[in-house]
């Protein structure tokens, strides 16, 4: 389910990161923490969105103008590596993974499928915020690409991703 639909956009801290971007996408399964989150980056001057269901986050971030993801990595019923990987192939989106699971292999892994950022959690407001301006930034230098969305082959995939099934299952 989707939370927080408003959340107060801010122009002038998105001029400051470099240029106007779309709502932050917040996904978290632990709704207390989501709703933490979601505040602290509100009143750092960014809009945000919450989800704590995968699937409806992906389908979001499918239609979504080009913004920054930030998600938790151990959700349940879902691979995270592989939920990561639909976000990243989007390729329009900064993606930045906080998570408590966090070691250097994980690490590694993520920033080949194209994570921007890695984050243990808990992290600090600071380092969240220091995290979703530099991927700000990098959406701003990255050249507008036009109507990026997933096929329905594509949405299928993705579905079966976040259902749990392998990239071999799927094959």
């Amino acid at each position: 389910m989707r939370d927080g639909v408003d959340g107060g956009r801010n122009e002038q801290a998105s001029e400051r990161v470099g240029g106007a971007i779309s709502d932050i996408a917040i996904i978290d399964d632990d709704r207390a923490l989501l709703e933490v989150t979601l505040l602290a980056v509100r009143e750092a001057g960014f809009s945000a969105v919450g989800f704590h269901e995968p699937l409806e986050a992906l389908m979001w971030a499918s239609d979504a103008d080009p913004t920054c993801i930030v998600a938790d990595l151990k959700m349940p019923g879902v691979e995270g590596l592989d939920l990561v990987a639909a976000f990243c192939a989007l390729n329009r989106h900064a993606v930045i993974i906080v998570s408590a699971f966090v070691d250097v292999r994980t690490t590694v892994d993520a920033m080949r499928l194209g994570v921007d950022d890695v984050l243990p959690k808990p992290a600090t407001v600071d380092d969240l915020v220091r995290a979703l301006r530099r991927g700000a930034e990098a959406l701003a230098a990255t050249p507008a690409r036009e109507e990026l969305t997933f096929t329905r082959r594509e949405r299928q995939v993705a579905e079966m991703l976040v259902e749990g099934l392998t990239t071999k299952q799927i094959a």
